[in-house]
């Protein structure tokens, strides 16, 4: 059943007109017709049934059947994000979105080199992406920032995981499966640009409270490793 997103502000339990965008998609892509059923959700777990109703040549409204669920992520997951090169951004985005990130924060670090800020085109690919697979939760995108001003404005009772290439650090799975004996709800990963974190940015993650912790003997590369944390992450807390 083809799905559409709608913004929390525009939830309607009866009758909801949706967005141009929305319509578009909905009407010219996907080609829907007039009492179709649809599922429409706004992002924030809310979602239902519903029937299509097409108006003239671009008006779409959804008349609502009744709701079928209030989704959860269940565990969040908060990644804080080194801009790569070129489009990887792009990618981390749209895979970290079907992997259940719930929220992006992308940083620029010492080794990082970051061109213009993409905000909006990410909070598009998300939300394309979240569409695509069936999240219930749309990420939220945050701007670009120093990674100070991520460190210090993320929630202090996260689990803060930071990918480190340190000899000191912990397993990933140890640490993931000792967090789920203890039912966190909450995490946080920092991850790293080419050429990885400079020893003053690891010194200023820890103080902040995050725990190092390895992904393994081989050096991924940066988008490489974002999903890969997303993939355990959700494996090891959300299953069961």
């Amino acid at each position: 059943m083809h799905r559409c997103l709608i913004s929390p502000e525009d939830w309607d339990s009866h009758r909801i007109e949706l967005p141009r965008d929305e319509a578009h998609h909905l009407r010219h892509v996907l080609r829907v017709g007039d009492g179709a059923a649809v599922r429409v959700c706004d992002g924030r777990g809310r979602e239902a049934e519903a029937t299509v109703e097409l108006e003239g040549t671009d008006t779409v409204i959804l008349h609502l059947l009744d709701v079928i669920q209030s989704l959860s992520p269940g565990v969040t997951l908060s990644l804080i994000q080194a801009v790569p090169k070129g489009s990887r951004m792009d990618l981390i985005i749209e895979k970290g979105t079907e992997l259940g990130v719930t929220r992006f924060s992308p940083v620029t670090t010492a080794r990082g080199v970051v061109k213009g800020d993409k905000h909006d085109r990410w909070q598009r690919i998300a939300t394309s992406a979240a569409r695509q697979c069936g999240v219930g939760w749309v990420p939220e995108i945050d701007v670009v920032a120093p990674l100070v001003e991520a460190l210090v404005s993320r929630a202090e009772d996260d689990l803060f995981l930071v990918a480190s290439l340190e000899s000191d650090t912990q397993d990933l799975q140890t640490v993931l499966s000792a967090a789920r004996d203890r039912n966190v709800t909450a995490v946080t990963v920092l991850i790293g640009p080419e050429g990885d974190l400079t020893t003053e940015e690891y010194a200023l993650a820890r103080e902040q409270g995050a725990i190092p912790v390895s992904l393994g003997p081989l050096v991924l590369r940066v988008e490489t490793a974002a999903l890969y944390v997303a993939a355990t992450v959700g494996y090891e807390l959300r299953r069961g």
